[in-house]
């Protein structure tokens, strides 16, 4: 496992005003610290008090397919948001794969990682009710949103991706049969604009 770190970022206004999606990813590594830094942007996130009620699991999982990080072996790592720390599934670049599942966005395979956010469905209903999935869709958002803001902070791109294949994906991830994968965030090096 490897801890938790940071790296310097702009300005947060800065990067709230910049904030879009941007998806033009060049295949080029991106440092283990600015991936920390992301880390620790969703643990920050992971511990509203709306994501651990009675000190439940948390209603949404993250997690990281690792491609080209610093550092970072290549394969699929699961976040626990408590201990600050990243934990390997399994190993293997797997970009290629998750790019398939998601309709084949081309794009997606020249990411340095996609960030999964995953949910126990089962465990969503019985601890919720009709409306605990509305609640996970939407605290993936919410995540999500801090990476596009930390990745652009750190003049990274970042793209969500909400269509895919579930059972693919589902089963390139190694879920359970009540659990699936609810959005992905590409996150890497992109194209820079010469003016």
């Amino acid at each position: 496992d490897e801890a938790i770190s940071s790296a310097p970022i702009m300005d947060c206004a800065e990067a709230m005003l910049r904030r879009r999606s941007r998806r033009n990813f060049v295949n080029r590594s991106i440092a283990g610290e600015q991936f920390g830094y992301l880390l620790k942007l969703l643990c920050i996130g992971m511990d509203a008090p709306d994501q651990n009620p009675a000190n439940d699991p948390p209603i949404v999982s993250c997690g990281c397919l690792v491609g080209s990080v610093t550092g970072v072996n290549p394969g699929f790592h699961l976040l626990d948001t408590r201990n600050r720390q990243l934990g390997q599934v399994f190993k293997g670049d797997k970009r290629s794969e998750m790019t398939a599942i998601c309709l084949n966005q081309a794009w997606l395979a020249n990411a340095a990682g996609h960030f999964v956010f995953m949910t126990n469905l089962a465990k969503l209903d019985q601890q919720f009710g009709a409306r605990g999935y509305r609640h996970a869709m939407m605290t993936a958002g919410r995540l999500g949103h801090l990476l596009y803001v930390g990745a652009t902070a750190l003049g990274l791109g970042c793209c969500g991706i909400g269509a895919f294949y579930d059972g693919e994906a589902r089963q390139l991830l190694g879920l359970n049969d009540d659990s699936d994968m609810l959005y992905l965030l590409a996150v890497g090096h992109i194209k820079q604009n010469s003016h």
